[in-house]
């Protein structure tokens, strides 16, 4: 019966920063998880500034944020 598991710890023990290709810097290293994996399905997590953040610059600056961000 799986009505009675429970998480084994709060915080997963997961270094996203060693095991995937999207490493956490800046504001994005206090970002719930949630926020970027709305399902558990991870491999479909956002990986383009666009897809989570506006466009402030109104498409003038291209799309590549690395570039200056």
């Amino acid at each position: 019966m799986t009505s009675g598991w429970k998480t084994l710890r709060a915080e997963p023990d997961f270094n996203h920063n060693v095991q995937t290709r999207f490493p956490l810097r800046g504001m994005h290293e206090k970002a719930a998880c949630r926020l970027c994996h709305v399902s558990l399905t991870f491999a479909n997590a956002p990986a383009r500034c666009a897809s989570c953040h506006a466009d402030f610059h109104r498409r003038q600056m291209g799309g590549d944020c690395a570039q200056c961000h």
